[in-house]
């Protein structure tokens, strides 16, 4: 259930993916991966913006909730039982990746994802609670889709805060 605990983790969850997605930023830009384009309301309009956020809150909490469900409490729960903790730490990972292959085109798009996997795996496997990584997955799916565009893919080419040009691999 919900408790004080899980009001900590989320916080910290927030936090955290707050702090990872200003990395990728201050990283991606040094290395002229991603770069700044301008503000979205310049082209979008603060309603279409304020709007697609609505829609992305309610798109990645699903999203967030749904794939931890399925790939911590469920997949990496059952593999690290067959394998141990370390294998079934990295095979989860890895089906998570799979799982997300046609999503992204670009070989860092799923290294990020395969990252991502391992922290969150890792999460699950410290907190043993579900509600630390699907508050980071939502959080970093959001800030990534709806506040900056870090991803390149074309389902979610709406209405952002800040536009980024991912510029490749």
């Amino acid at each position: 259930g919900i408790t004080k605990k899980t009001g900590v983790q989320t916080v910290w969850s927030i936090l955290a993916a707050t702090g990872a997605v200003f990395l990728i930023i201050l990283f991606g830009s040094g290395l002229r991966i991603i770069t700044f384009e301008g503000f979205g309301n310049d082209v979008y309009g603060g309603s279409k913006i304020a709007f697609n956020m609505l829609l992305g809150v309610i798109t990645f909490l699903m999203v967030g909730f749904g794939e931890e469900a399925v790939f911590r409490a469920y997949i990496q729960n059952h593999i690290v039982e067959m394998t141990g903790t370390r294998y079934g730490l990295v095979i989860s990972a890895l089906i998570f990746t799979g799982v997300h292959l046609f999503t992204y085109g670009k070989v860092l798009d799923l290294l990020d994802v395969f990252l991502a996997g391992l922290i969150l795996g890792y999460a699950y496997m410290l907190t043993k609670s579900i509600y630390l990584p699907a508050m980071y997955h939502f959080m970093w799916d959001f800030l990534q889709v709806n506040i900056f565009r870090l991803q390149d893919y074309e389902i979610y080419k709406g209405p952002v805060l800040v536009l980024f040009n991912n510029t490749g691999d």
